[in-house]
């Protein structure tokens, strides 16, 4: 009888050693309060990444040790951060096809409803139509992601009736001018309110 008490107390303090999956354990900065340091983990996009998959994830994958998928977490997003976004391209490419897998099971049930329950069959296609677009929007944001195409918006300063470069193309302006208050650009001392640089209300 001492002996499995003593293997119990043992077997509880091991217990009580080992973090537990519900209590997020993180190494704090030195430097800042407890407060302060609460308040950075409640604000980092890791810890909000991580509340949600556990949330979320949990009917697939089971509790998951919350400290462990916070350091999942943030490690996926310091290298997005650093600009490795192999992560991000596999996810969407996962995506596609679990989009594409949701498309052909919904048609599927489209045709096995067709000519004898309509209102089903117009159901199934509309979701699995839904489920189409939205995969060729993922692999759009893939084929971007992955050649880095990404549309730059050019913004200058102009004086009235100048030309504006919005998009790589270019748009005349008149009359959406405001007066900034500075010299005119090209022109010594102090320019006159009709001279001033000006500032565009609205781009279009």
């Amino acid at each position: 009888m001492e002996g499995d008490e003593m293997t119990a107390k043992a077997n509880k303090s091991k217990a009580a050693a080992k973090p537990a999956k519900d209590k997020l354990t993180v190494e704090a900065d030195p430097t800042k309060c407890d407060d302060r340091n609460r308040a950075d983990i409640a604000l980092d996009p890791a810890a909000h990444g991580m509340a949600a998959t556990r949330l979320f994830g949990s009917g697939n994958f089971g509790s998951l040790d919350i400290s462990s998928l916070y350091q999942s977490h943030k490690d996926k997003a310091d290298k997005a951060a650093a600009g490795d976004l192999s992560h991000q391209r596999k996810m969407l490419a996962a995506q596609a096809d679990a989009l594409n897998s949701i498309f052909t099971e919904m048609a599927r049930r489209a045709a096995a409803n067709m000519g004898e329950y309509l209102g089903a069959t117009e159901t199934y296609l509309r979701l699995g139509l839904k489920a189409q677009a939205q995969c060729r929007a993922t692999i759009e944001a893939l084929d971007s992601l992955t050649s880095g195409r990404v549309q730059t918006v050019k913004h200058v300063h102009v004086n009235e009736g100048g030309q504006a470069i919005v998009a790589d193309q270019f748009h005349q302006h008149r009359h959406v001018l405001e007066n900034d208050g500075m010299e005119a650009l090209g022109k010594p001392g102090v320019a006159s309110h009709s001279e001033q640089p000006q500032r565009l209300r609205d781009p279009t």
